[in-house]
């Protein structure tokens, strides 16, 4: 046996993990699934799927598996999210090229798809760790999407006038539009889910630790809560003292971002060309830092400057229509990405991709050397 802990990466406030049982034959008959949290409190909902396909169960901590033949892959995931608006997720793949080997250390890692009509087959030939060796391909596909949202304090005010504009825009006499109209404007898919990051420090509960840094997270938000004009124009952090920490709280959407193993982006939204900010890291750092995570990020202005300091490619959001067009291009990045789940547990940056071989597919960041095998 064998056990270890990375200690150059945050342990996430909640894990899950997956064990298969098998029959006497060598058949995978069950499955238990196990979690613990920081918070120490059950989840609040648990998704099973098995090969794509969501499967309920009485109960998640020891369940049936539907009849499998081991002659073809299959791949079982765990999904939790806990009252602490926390999640974890555990995944498991036997079958195939595994035999009656279960593989439960998968690393998730997005690509983006350059020709309509790609085939994910060809993603299976494509990657290798830093010396050549290649890696195995459990698994691609096109999970749901995790947006982490950042907003700038100082653009509540210009995001209310945003707001009204929409209103009094789309508002017509006898036209039927009303405040749930509102409420679904801009809405992402079924499965995805957005969460927002508030780049405010909570008051710490340790007076001897200066250093440890919290940020308040909401709750995570589906189709069922809205879209995401509402999201972004009327949700706030019940929490407004202190001072802001905007690229901070940028690099911990990231990483909350990227660990979830599934399509994701984070979304910066500033209300002036110098947003306040007291970030232990430079705003040069973070995108850095995102883009070795693998993880696109979007930076939206309600000012008319369309510039923002440590911020480029920045896209305005003034109006209904320019915040439309912003929704459009993060939901096109998003709908390009796939998500390929290679055996093992790998740093992005060890994971070489072959361009050559792969023309259809690229990574979201190409990284120097990452080109070609051995």
């Amino acid at each position: 046996a064998q056990v270890e802990q990375w200690i150059n990466v945050p342990r996430p406030q909640a894990e899950a993990r997956l064990l298969i049982e098998a029959d006497a034959a060598g058949r995978k008959t069950h499955a238990r699934l196990t979690w613990e949290s920081v918070s120490g409190e059950k989840p609040l909902e648990i998704a099973i799927r098995f090969d794509g396909v969501q499967i309920e169960r009485a109960d998640p901590t020891r369940f049936e598996l539907p009849p499998s033949d081991l002659k073809a892959p299959h791949f079982l995931t765990a999904e939790l999210i806990f009252p602490d608006t926390s999640t974890a997720r555990a995944e498991a793949t036997f079958g195939g090229e595994f035999g009656e080997m279960v593989e439960t250390e998968l690393t998730a890692y997005p690509v983006r798809v350059l020709k309509k009509g790609a085939k994910p087959a060809e993603l299976y030939e494509c990657f290798a760790d830093a010396a050549g060796r290649k890696l195995r391909v459990a698994e691609v596909d096109e999970e749901a999407a995790d947006v982490m949202f950042v907003r700038d304090r100082g653009a509540e005010d210009l995001l209310q006038t945003l707001r009204g504009a929409a209103y009094r825009t789309l508002r017509r006499p006898r036209s039927g539009i009303h405040e749930g109209y509102w409420r679904t404007l801009h809405s992402l898919g079924k499965d995805d889910r957005v969460r927002f990051v508030w780049p405010i420090l909570l008051p710490s509960n340790y007076p001897n630790f200066a250093h440890r840094a919290v940020f308040d997270t909401s709750p995570v938000l589906t189709t069922q809560h809205g879209g995401l004009f509402h999201f972004v124009t009327k949700l706030s952090s019940t929490y407004e003292g202190g001072p802001q920490h905007l690229a901070d709280a940028v690099a911990l959407a990231g990483l909350r971002a990227s660990s979830e193993g599934r399509r994701r982006a984070v979304v910066l939204v500033v209300g002036s060309s110098e947003p306040e900010d007291k970030s232990a890291k430079r705003p040069e750092q973070v995108r850095s830092f995102l883009e070795v995570l693998q993880v696109p990020l979007f930076v939206w202005a309600t000012s008319k400057k369309d510039n923002v300091k440590g911020w480029p490619n920045v896209v305005p959001i003034r109006t209904p229509l320019l915040f439309e067009r912003a929704v459009g291009k993060l939901q096109q990045a998003l709908d390009e990405q796939r998500i390929v789940w290679l055996v093992g547990r790998h740093l992005p940056p060890q994971i070489r991709f072959d361009a050559e071989r792969c023309r259809d597919f690229a990574p979201l960041f190409p990284r120097p050397g990452g080109q070609g095998m051995k």
